[in-house]
This record gives C-alpha cells, structure tokens and sequence, in this order.
C-alpha cells in the first residue's frame, strides 16, 4: 500500500480549514462574508496542490513549485516509514527508495528545506505529519479488530500515541527554522492537542474521542 494521496490530501485540507478557523488576522481584517467564502472555496473547491502551496508558503501568494511538493510528500513518507504497520511498511520503503537518503544531510527533507520548502513551515508539515499517521494507522482498526470494540479502542490509543512520539521525535528540527521558540510552540500546542485526545479516549468506555 503506497502513499495515500487522497488522505493526506484530506489531512491537508482539514488543517488549512483549522487555521482560517483560529486566524486572528483574518477574524480581524475581513467581514463575515469574506471569511465564509475562504472557508468554503478551502472545503469544497482547493485542489490538493493548491492546500499544499498554502501551507509550504505559509499562506504567502509565492508560487510553489512542483519539486517542493514532491519533497513534502517525501518528508511525510519518510516519517511515516519509521512507524511501519501491516501491510503498509514495505510499501512506504518502496515510494521512498532512490527518492531520500536519510543519512545524507544534503538530502534530508529538514536539511534541505531550503530547497523548496519553507523553513518556517516545518511545524506545519511536522503536524501533518503525524496527523496522516494516526488516520493510516487509524484505517487498519476496522479490519484488525473486526467490530470488537476493546480492540478499536486500544488500536486507536496506539494510534494516537504513534501520532505524540512522532511529533516529538521531530521536535529537534525546530532549531533549524527562522523563529525555533514560535515553532516548538506550535508542536507543543500539537502535542497538548493529542494528549487530551488520549485522555478522553480514557474514558470513554465505548472507544469514542
């Protein structure tokens, strides 16, 4: 099972669609009507390329480039790689053989941000990251546990936990962007986000978050 585009797509979008929801710049600078029409146009009409130009350029009207995206497909891939699951860490491999030497710092997507994408969006692509993890991890539960609901319940605790370790095995990389401080803010902030998920998680008998 390769990358899946159409997921993490859906994992894209969902972050720009938080973003305008908690801007204070856009609260403040546009009408009712205006901020409807962002959300709208980023729910139902932005393409894939168009979400991920928005977050690499952090919202910025710079053209992205083709090579740029690719990298940030890369990156999430290769972060996905060291959390390998049924059925799916082979092919993670497979996509990202010949594509990243992770042991050559020339090459390493948080090395060379500089190539194409942002430096100062690493946060951003660090928390998609492990978004996209929990939800390929998540798509496993209903067939791994096959309606037992203590099963799914665990599955998505691991989950979630897959999801924290890999944002704070990434929390390093911050000290190579413009503000380290603003974006070990913004994955601290992530990682509260999950660690409340995991909480209700706890308690709720029926496995619902």
């Amino acid at each position: 099972m390769d990358f899946d585009k159409k997921l993490f797509e859906l994992v894209c979008r969902d972050y720009v669609l938080e973003v305008i929801n908690k801007s204070k710049y856009l609260r403040e600078n546009l009408v009712l009507i205006e901020h409807a029409k962002i959300y709208n146009w980023t729910k139902n009409k932005a393409s894939y390329n168009q979400l991920v130009g928005i977050i690499i350029s952090e919202g910025s009207k710079k053209p992205v480039t083709k090579e740029a995206i690719e990298e940030f497909e890369v990156y999430v891939t290769e972060q996905v790689k060291k959390y390998p699951f049924q059925g799916w860490g082979k092919g993670a491999a497979k996509v990202a053989k010949g594509a990243w030497d992770v042991g050559n710092t020339e090459l390493h997507p948080i090395k060379a941000a500089g190539r194409g994408l942002k430096k100062a969006a690493i946060a951003a692509v660090v928390i998609l990251a492990a978004s996209y993890l929990y939800r390929r991890f998540l798509s496993t539960c209903g067939a791994q546990c096959k309606g037992n609901i203590e099963c799914i319940h665990k599955c998505k605790e691991d989950a979630i936990k897959k999801a924290i370790s890999q944002l704070q095995s990434q929390m390093s990389n911050c000290k190579d962007t413009p503000n380290p401080g603003k974006c070990e803010k913004k994955i601290k902030q992530e990682i509260s986000n999950w660690n409340d998920k995991l909480t209700r998680l706890s308690k709720a008998p029926s496995g619902r978050v």
